[in-house]
C-alpha cells in the first residue's frame, strides 16, 4: 500500500491528458494481476466484517477513538476551518474553479471563493457556501464538460453538508456525515477507474520519479494503485470499523503524495483529506448495514466495481462517440457474474446461494457464447 502513495496524487494535475481519448479496452483491463488483487482486497475487508464485533474490532475502535480524542464534538469545525483554508488558498493562488487543471480567466471567481471561505463561520451564512460551490460546480462544467466533472462529485457533498450542518432539524442534520462518506467514496471509485482505463497518463510520472512505482513496471503498478483505492473508497460505505480504517489508510496515503507532489497536491486534496478525518473521528459504532457480512460485503464490492466500469465506459462512449460500449457491457457482466459466482461458493447461506444459483442458471442458458478473455479469481486464463 506504500507504494501506491504516490498514485493518489492526480494525474491531471501533473501530466498532460484528453478526457476524450478511447479508453483502454477492457479485455486489457482484466488481466490475472487485477483478480489477483481484487480477491486479496476483497478478503481483507471480509476479515474487516468478521472481526467487526470481535475484541480486536473494539481494541480498533478504542486507539482510533483515541488518536482523535482531542477533537471529539469538534469534527464539524475542524470540517468548516478546514475548508474556508482551501477556499481561501483558491482566492490567493488565483485562475482556477475547484482543482489546479480547472483553469478560468474570470476575475469575478477568486471573490466567490473568498466570500464562500467568510460565509463558513456562520450557520446563519453556510447555504450561500453551497450555492457557492455548486456555482463553481456548474461553471467548470460548462467550461470542460460533465464527464471531466464527474471526477469531482466531493464538492457537490462538501456543499450540501454544509447546509445540513446549518440546518435546525435534527434528521436532516443526522444526515451530513452520510453525504460525506458517500460523496468521497464515489469521487474515489471513480477516479480508480480512470486509473485503469488512462495508465499511460501516469508514465511520464514514473519516468521522471522512477522510484514512485516501488520496483513494479508501470501497468502492474496502475493496476494495483487502481485496485487498492476501489476497495478503500468502497471500505468508507461499509461497517463503522472499515470506514474507519479505510479512511485512515487513504488518509496517510495522500498526505504521503504531498512529498514527492508539492503543494499543489495538497492544496488540491485538503477537502478530500478533511473529510476522511472526520470519518475517522466518527464514533457511531453501533451502525448495522447490509454491508456487515463479509459474503455479501465481496458481492456489492464486486458488484459496485462493475458498475462503475459499467457507467464509466458506456457513459464514454455515448458522450465521446467511439465503438467499444457493447463490448465492453458484455465483458462487465461476464466478469461480474463469474466473480459473484466465486463468493457465492464460499457462502454457506441457503438465501445466497439461492439467489445466485437462479442467476447462474439464466446466464448458462442464454443463448450466449461466455468464452472471453476474463479470468475472474479462482478461473485458468485462456492462453492469448
Amino acid at each position: 500500500m506504500a507504494g501506491s502513495a504516490p498514485a493518489h496524487a492526480h494525474v491531471k494535475w501533473f501530466a498532460t491528458f484528453d478526457v476524450a481519448a478511447e479508453p483502454m479496452p477492457l479485455s486489457q483491463v482484466l488481466t490475472p494481476v487485477f483478480w489477483a488483487a481484487l480477491a486479496f482486497a476483497a478478503l481483507v475487508l471480509a476479515l474487516i466484517s468478521l472481526v467487526e464485533d470481535q475484541k480486536l474490532g473494539q481494541w480498533s475502535h478504542h486507539i482510533m477513538n483515541k488518536l482523535s480524542g482531542p477533537f471529539e464534538g469538534r469534527m464539524d469545525d475542524v470540517m468548516r476551518a478546514g475548508t474556508a483554508v482551501f477556499f481561501v488558498c483558491l482566492w490567493v493562488i488565483g485562475g482556477v474553479y475547484l482543482t489546479p487543471e480547472l483553469k478560468t480567466t474570470s476575475e469575478w471567481v477568486p471573490w466567490l471563493q473568498f466570500a464562500i471561505a467568510c460565509s463558513l463561520f456562520f450557520k446563519v451564512t453556510m447555504p450561500f457556501a453551497t450555492i457557492g460551490i455548486f456555482a463553481l460546480w456548474g461553471l467548470a462544467v460548462q467550461q470542460y464538460g460533465l464527464f471531466h466533472m464527474l471526477d469531482y462529485p466531493i464538492f457537490l457533498a462538501t456543499a450540501v453538508y454544509f447546509t445540513l450542518f446549518a440546518c435546525s432539524n435534527p434528521y436532516l442534520r443526522e444526515m451530513r456525515m452520510p453525504v460525506l462518506r458517500w460523496g468521497a467514496a464515489i469521487t474515489l471509485m471513480w477516479a480508480s477507474i480512470e486509473k485503469f482505463a488512462y495508465p499511460h497518463w501516469t508514465t511520464p510520472v514514473l519516468i521522471a520519479k522512477p522510484y514512485l512505482a516501488a520496483g513494479f513496471d508501470a501497468d502492474t503498478f496502475m493496476t494495483l494503485a487502481g485496485v487498492v483505492e476501489f476497495g478503500l473508497a468502497f471500505a468508507l460505505i461499509c461497517s463503522p470499523l472499515a470506514r474507519r480504517l479505510g479512511a485512515l489508510a487513504l488518509a496517510v496515503l495522500f498526505i504521503a503524495a504531498v512529498i514527492p507532489f508539492g503543494k499543489i497536491d495538497a492544496i488540491g486534496h485538503l477537502v478530500i483529506i478533511l473529510i476522511l478525518v472526520t470519518i475517522i473521528g466518527e464514533r457511531r459504532q453501533q451502525d448495522r448495514t447490509i454491508f456487515l457480512t463479509w459474503a455479501r460485503t465481496s458481492q456489492l464490492k464486486f458488484a459496485a466495481l462493475a458498475g462503475f466500469f459499467l457507467c464509466y465506459y458506456v457513459g464514454h462512449a455515448a458522450l465521446f462517440n467511439h465503438n467499444n460500449a457493447g463490448h465492453s457491457i458484455a465483458l462487465i457482466g461476464k466478469a461480474n457474474a463469474a466473480a459473484s459466482a466465486e463468493i457465492c461458493t464460499h457462502d454457506h447461506g441457503d438465501e445466497v446461494h439461492g439467489d445466485h444459483d437462479h442467476a447462474h442458471d439464466e446466464h448458462a442458458h442464454d443463448g450466449h457464447d461466455h468464452s472471453d478473455h476474463v479470468h475472474p479469481p479462482g478461473t485458468k486464463p485462456h492462453s492469448h
